[in-house]
């Protein structure tokens, strides 16, 4: 079974987007983790963003971590805005 994911008819099987879903959940199990362990270590009960940009620096490879903090400041002011 495949899914349209666009107008140029390119598809996805289902057993693809299983592998992409439980890749997806398992990045957001471990970045909530982190940033968890770092609020509790500054004896904090709410997260910030500066826990989540944290745990992404600690958890990406350098170059990567940089891009998807810049990249979900972006999202955030388009949503906010």
């Amino acid at each position: 079974v495949h899914k349209s994911c666009n107008p140029q008819g390119i598809t996805i099987s289902s057993k693809s987007m299983e592998l992409v879903n439980f890749l997806v959940e398992d990045l957001e199990s471990r970045m909530s983790d982190q940033a968890f362990k770092l609020a509790a270590f500054q004896k904090k009960s709410t997260l910030s963003a500066k826990h989540i940009q944290t745990a992404t620096k600690l958890i990406f490879p350098q170059e990567m971590g940089g891009m998807a903090i810049s990249e979900g400041t972006k999202a955030m002011t388009k949503f906010f805005a």
